[in-house]
């Protein structure tokens, strides 16, 4: 069987372009935050990505840096302020935090309506019920991704056995039970777990989150094995230069017959835009207390 390396381009396409006719919709811009405390130039990179992609699509991005020494009361004070403040209808508190603050209690505080990243224990919650409001965008992503993936291949998920190389609380315990909901039965590996690969040759579908650099190779896959590598990664090529790559080693895989996304213009392609989705789902609830469904996610 001959496999494939997928690019989603095309996808990301059709959700940019399903966000924008929203937007004209709407008729107006609206806001979003992103706070980020302390300097790390990564940090800053990315949100400074996502305030010139947003924009693009009329969603308006107010960066909030905060110095890296301030308390945690001092920061849960302004996430309630933002909370308060109808004029925002998203919230990003960008990872990672200084040691002296507790991510999960910080966390908390997010109005669920403005959780864009989908990590309070409320979006969590109603994700495990099977009633998610906010999903965690590369998640999101990765179950948006199968479904296209499988339906354009006349693929039937119902039943099939998936693999999550991760349990990280932004991708692998969602992506589970995204999975779950699709009649899909799937098992999480960790950094404790036994016969990794083993349980990866019998995977029909293996989403690869671990954060290790090709990990996954042609030994580890079956022919006609749907994988979404959500790694990002760099190494070195032959000529010395550093390059990105995921989690997966994309060729060795796709010779042995396996669906591979690609990185990159995989599902990091995807990530951004759902985060802008969610972005307007919380718009809808804030200002029309209305819960929306795009047509992508169905």
């Amino acid at each position: 069987m001959n496999g494939e390396i997928i690019k989603l381009k095309y996808l990301a396409e059709e959700i940019q372009a399903e966000i924008s006719n929203k937007m004209v919709q709407i008729g107006t811009t609206i806001k979003m935050a992103c706070v980020m405390v302390g300097d790390d130039q990564a940090s800053l990179s990315y949100i400074n990505g996502i305030k010139k992609n947003s924009e693009k699509l009329g969603i308006i991005t107010d960066i909030i840096n905060l110095p890296s020494d301030i308390s945690e009361l001092e920061l849960v004070a302004q996430i309630i302020q933002l909370d308060k403040d109808d004029s925002y209808s998203g919230i990003i508190i960008q990872m990672p935090l200084p040691k002296h603050i507790n991510k999960n209690e910080i966390a908390s505080i997010i109005d669920f309506r403005k959780d864009i990243d989908g990590v309070s224990p409320y979006n969590q919650g109603l994700l495990f019920s099977g009633r998610s409001f906010m999903i965690p965008a590369t998640a999101w992503a990765v179950d948006i991704a199968l479904v296209r993936l499988a339906r354009e291949r006349n693929i039937q998920l119902a039943g099939k056995k998936a693999l999550i190389l991760g349990r990280s609380v932004t991708v692998g315990k969602p992506a589970f039970h995204l999975l779950l909901q699709r009649d899909i039965t799937p098992t999480i590996a960790h950094t404790k777990s036994l016969n990794v690969e083993e349980l990866a040759q019998d995977a029909d579908i293996i989403v690869a989150c671990c954060g290790v650099a090709e990990m996954v190779n042609d030994t580890w896959v079956k022919p006609g094995a749907i994988i979404l590598d959500v790694g990002i990664n760099s190494k070195f090529n032959a000529e010395g230069k550093s390059i990105m790559c995921g989690d997966v080693h994309t060729q060795f895989t796709a010779d042995a017959g396996a669906i591979v996304t690609a990185v990159p213009g995989g599902i990091g392609t995807l990530t951004s835009s759902l985060l802008y989705a969610n972005c307007l789902k919380g718009y809808f609830l804030i200002n029309k207390n209305e819960s929306i469904v795009f047509d992508f996610e169905v």
